[in-house]
């Protein structure tokens, strides 16, 4: 190889610098010439007072790190695999991974105590709802409430009294040699991780043939083999915000074996609307707000070359497997599309089409139409609630009240609000901090007493944990 220096880029955190020293290790071995490591300060790491969907929604603390990748200031990027998007940037390539730290879970505790010893009520620090639910199952006399930071934080607040107890990923803690602390660990089994939770992903420009073959040395191929199969267990969930997914894969020759739970807290199926046949060939656009619309919808007299507009990464994936070839995709909101279609299709060039459920919480139409668009709506599905709650949840939720509850929709909170008035639930709230996608959504849960109300758009909500 006849560069004179490699550039690692990463994030500047302990943890960060630790997995791309271990990289540099690795690749010193093959490329005798200098490894400099640069540390990527991200948008995300910068800033803390905005709102995440106007500074970059998905992907936040990523996007520089391969921004600069893209654009030659790096040659290599190192990321913990758990942290990427599932769906790979367009013209970079994540296939090298070092060997697997451990995907195992652990409890670090006041007193050391067990996990199945901790008193009834005891507050247990976790900032992830799979962790949360499967642990619940186990101990459902526990308090879980959201702990936020890095490593150290958590430990301090841990020490200071804020939590009896907290559950970290070992490999995190293995790395920053705070194994003394360690209380008790889980295996896979007894609580599933989540994907990628304990590799090192390396990445790099798809067409760097040089570099691609660098990393081969240090590759895993193992690592590489469940990594893969991993990714392509939430590519197949299309997991939302609603969704916890545990995943660990182990391979077995030439097979693997995946164990995966899916946890999911609103019971909420999807029902197809029937239409009358719709002659597509109208339309000079078509625009798609979620994954939903298009899996109800019958394309098979919709030419694949219309121009496409959507929102989401979940919407976009469906799109292209359904044939789609000119896709404009927006991230964060139903606002951010707006926008993007406002810069990329003139209302001279004809009617658009706009397929959506039958409750939406931004009325794009309307919006559009006060720009001079032709615009249609396409009503093809509805979301049923579940009408009934649990002996098991009722009791969970009476004795641990969440401290944060998410609301995604308005007919989401109309449906909360009839759960609360049937199993009276009214007067819980009051320390508990309700979060709404619009104020459509936080109008219909007004009459309750809550802590404080917010609202935001998606991809905010890590956000506003900091608001907190």
């Amino acid at each position: 190889m006849k560069r004179a220096n490699l550039i690692i880029g990463t994030r500047g955190s302990k943890l960060a610098m630790i997995y791309a020293e271990n990289v540099k290790k690795e690749l010193k071995k093959y490329f005798s010439e200098e490894i400099e490591l640069k540390k990527i300060a991200t948008t995300g790491d910068q800033k803390q007072d905005e709102r995440l969907s106007e500074i970059g929604g998905k992907g936040l603390f990523s996007k520089q790190i391969e921004k600069d990748l893209l654009n030659k200031n790096i040659d290599i990027a190192v990321h913990a695999f758990k942290d990427m998007p599932t769906e790979e940037t367009e013209n970079l390539l994540t296939n090298n991974f070092l060997k697997r730290n451990s995907p195992n879970e652990i409890l670090i505790s006041k007193n050391n105590i067990k996990f199945e010893d901790l008193e009834p009520n005891s507050i247990i620090g976790t900032s992830s709802y799979r962790r949360e639910y499967q642990l619940k199952k186990k101990r459902p006399n526990l308090k879980y409430k959201l702990i936020r930071g890095n490593v150290d934080t958590r430990v301090q607040k841990l020490e200071k009294g804020e939590y009896d107890a907290i559950i970290l990923s070992k490999a995190g803690v293995d790395a920053l040699n705070l194994q003394h602390k360690i209380s008790q660990e889980f295996s896979v089994d007894e609580l599933i991780p989540c994907a990628g939770q304990g590799i090192i992903a390396i990445q790099c420009r798809e067409d760097d043939n040089e570099i691609k073959k660098l990393l081969e040395n240090i590759n895993d191929q193992e690592t590489r083999t469940v990594a893969k199969a991993e990714r392509e267990v939430l590519k197949v969930l299309e997991g939302d915000c609603d969704t916890a997914v545990g995943v660990f894969a182990k391979s077995n020759g030439k097979k693997v074996d995946l164990l995966t739970e899916l946890f999911s807290v609103d019971g909420i199926q999807i029902k197809k609307i029937e239409t009358q046949e719709i002659d597509f060939s109208q339309f000079k656009g078509v625009i798609f707000t979620s994954a939903n619309s298009l899996k109800n919808l019958n394309i098979s007299k919709i030419d694949k070359k219309i121009i496409c507009f959507c929102v989401g990464l979940a919407t976009e994936r469906k799109a292209k497997e359904l044939g789609f070839q000119n896709i404009f995709c927006a991230e964060g909101n139903v606002n951010n599309l707006k926008e993007l279609i406002l810069q990329n299709f003139d209302p001279k060039i004809g009617p658009m089409a706009y397929i959506s459920g039958e409750i939406v919480s931004y009325n794009l139409d309307q919006d559009l139409i006060s720009e001079n668009y032709v615009i249609k709506r396409i009503i093809n599905y509805t979301a049923i609630p579940n009408e009934n709650l649990s002996d098991d949840f009722l009791r969970d939720i009476k004795s641990s009240v969440p401290e944060i509850v998410y609301i995604y929709s308005e007919n989401s909170a109309k449906t909360f609000f009839t759960l609360i008035k049937k199993y009276n639930l009214d007067n819980i709230w009051m320390e508990t901090n309700l979060m709404c996608m619009g104020e459509k959504a936080s109008s219909a849960l007004n009459d309750i007493k809550w802590k404080k109300i917010f609202l935001f758009n998606p991809g905010e909500e890590e956000f506003l944990l900091y608001k907190i």
